[in-house]
C-alpha cells in the first residue's frame, strides 16, 4: 500500500471500508517526547551524539535507545514523577477518542516510548481502553533495560517495529482504510502502509522531502475535523483528494 509520488492522491473509501487509525504517542498525542525529556533532564548533553546518529541513520534506534538510557541514573518512581509533571496530553485527544468510538472507528496507539508512561498519562486524563503497543522497561538499581514488544520485527532498526504491528492488525481485513498519525523518525517506515497520513514535526519534513502525500496538523481537533468533513463525504464510493503538500484544506 505504498503511496505514490503525486502532488495530490485520490484515495477510494467505500461504505464497506473499515477505518483503523494508528497514532504515535510521544510528540503526537503528548505535547513533548517523554523519553527525550527524561534524557535531557537526567543525561544532559551526554546523549546528544546518540540522537544525532539516530536522526542521520548511522545508528539503529534498536541500539540507540538502550545506549541512551544506559546514561541515566534515576529510579522508576522519580522518572514517572518527572513525566507526569512535565508531559501533557493534547487537550483535544479525549474528544477525538470519544468521536472515534461513536463512529465505530478502530484506534490504536503505536509507540516507540514506554508503555508504563503512556498508561499513566492517559489514566490521568481518564482515557481508558485504547489498545497500546509500545516498549516496556524494567529497572534494577537505577539501571534501565529496554524491552521491545513481543512481535516479529520486519527489520532490526527499531525496538518497536510499528510496520509489523500494523500488518498484524490489518492482515485479516482487506477492506480496511489505514490512517496514520505521527511526528517522529520511527514513524517514517509505517506510513508506507497507510492510506492517509497526518504529519507534523520531523515526519512532516520527511514526507515533504520524500514526496509522500500527507495532511499537516497541529492537534487532534484538526484531525477530527478533516476526517469528519473530508473523509465521511467520500463514503458514497467516490474518491477524495489529499491537497498539495504543506497545505491544510479549509475545514
Amino acid at each position: 500500500m505504498q503511496l505514490s509520488r503525486s502532488p495530490s492522491v485520490r484515495l477510494p473509501l467505500t461504505r464497506s471500508s473499515r477505518m483503523t487509525i494508528f497514532s504515535d504517542f510521544d510528540g503526537t498525542i503528548s505535547n513533548r517526547d517523554s523519553l527525550k525529556s527524561l534524557l535531557n533532564r537526567f543525561a544532559g548533553s551526554s546523549w546528544h551524539w546518540i540522537e544525532r546518529r539516530l536522526l542521520n541513520g548511522t545508528m539503529p534506534e534498536s541500539d540507540g535507545l538502550q545506549k541512551a538510557f544506559d546514561l541515566i541514573d534515576v529510579s522508576e518512581d522519580e522518572a514517572l514523577e518527572f513525566v507526569l509533571e512535565h508531559i501533557q496530553v493534547d487537550p483535544w485527544f479525549k474528544d477525538f477518542v470519544g468521536w472515534t468510538r461513536n463512529k465505530g472507528y478502530d484506534l490504536r496507539i503505536l509507540s516507540g516510548g514506554f508503555n508504563q508512561f503512556i498508561y499513566r498519562l492517559l489514566k490521568r486524563e481518564r482515557i481508558f481502553d485504547i489498545p497500546i503497543i509500545a516498549n516496556d522497561f524494567r529497572t534494577q538499581d537505577s539501571q534501565w533495560l529496554v524491552k521491545p514488544p513481543n512481535i516479529a520485527r520486519l527489520c532490526p532498526n527499531c525496538n518497536h517495529c510499528k510496520s509489523a504491528s500494523i500488518l498484524n492488525e490489518i492482515s485479516d481485513s482487506p477492506e480496511v482504510f489505514v490512517v496514520y498519525i505521527g511526528d517522529g523518525h520511527t514513524d517514517a517506515c509505517p506510513i508506507q502502509l497507510a492510506d492517509l497520513v497526518f504529519a507534523k514535526g520531523y515526519l512532516e519534513a520527511y514526507c515533504f522531502e520524500q514526496n509522500i502525500p500527507f495532511v499537516p496538523f497541529q492537534n487532534f481537533k484538526d484531525i477530527q475535523e478533516f476526517l469528519r468533513n473530508t473523509i465521511e463525504t467520500s463514503r458514497d464510493g467516490s474518491s477524495f483528494e489529499i491537497p498539495p503538500h504543506g497545505k491544510m484544506p479549509k475545514i
